[in-house]
């Protein structure tokens, strides 16, 4: 017996319209009643926002695990390369990311992710490390891309710093040239 789509033309875009007015219409009810990050810089930053440090900040020990000299000293170091960081890039292309540091401030998308509504800085190490793994392991290709997103940006922010380069061996990152 095999499985036939039941969805025809005409139901897979009521669907689609049903989806997109869904999704519009939580994005309106959260900015409205205030749930939504607001879009100004924390104190100190040229772009991350309170809310992005208080979700990267329980991340960064696991993401860079063993590469904090310092241990959690060193994340404010590591937020401060990061929104260096994301200054270089094109202001089109922050998008995507401040858009996926916004959905891991919601419950349900932590739930269906990392296997707990809670907050990333309630979670331990461990539950944290195992959500991580079990992302970068999907043949989902959201899930995937959300790994990237979040744990590339912080890899480079880390070593991209002239003096944890060099604490590695590595002579330094490559000097950004103004064409």
């Amino acid at each position: 017996m095999s499985l036939q789509p039941s969805l025809d033309r005409r139901e897979f875009l009521r669907a689609g319209i049903f989806g997109s007015a869904l999704l519009a219409g939580g994005a309106s009810v959260a900015s409205l009643s205030g749930c939504s990050s607001p879009s100004s810089p924390a104190e100190g930053f040229m772009h991350l926002r309170a809310a992005d440090i208080e979700v990267l900040t329980p991340l960064i020990p696991v993401v860079l695990a063993g590469a904090l000299a310092n241990g959690n000293d060193d994340i404010p170091r590591v937020l401060q390369r990061l929104d260096a960081l994301i200054d270089d890039v094109n202001p089109g292309n922050r998008g995507p990311l401040f858009q996926l540091y916004d959905v891991l401030q919601l419950g349900a998308f932590r739930w269906w992710t990392m296997g707990s509504w809670s907050h990333p800085n309630k979670l331990s190490d461990e539950h944290i490390d195992a959500a991580l793994g079990n992302w970068s392991r999907k043949q989902n290709s959201f899930a995937r891309l959300a790994f990237n997103g979040l744990t590339q940006p912080l890899t480079m922010a880390w070593y991209t710093d002239p003096e944890v380069a060099r604490s590695t061996g590595y002579p330094g990152p490559p000097r950004k040239v103004n064409a």
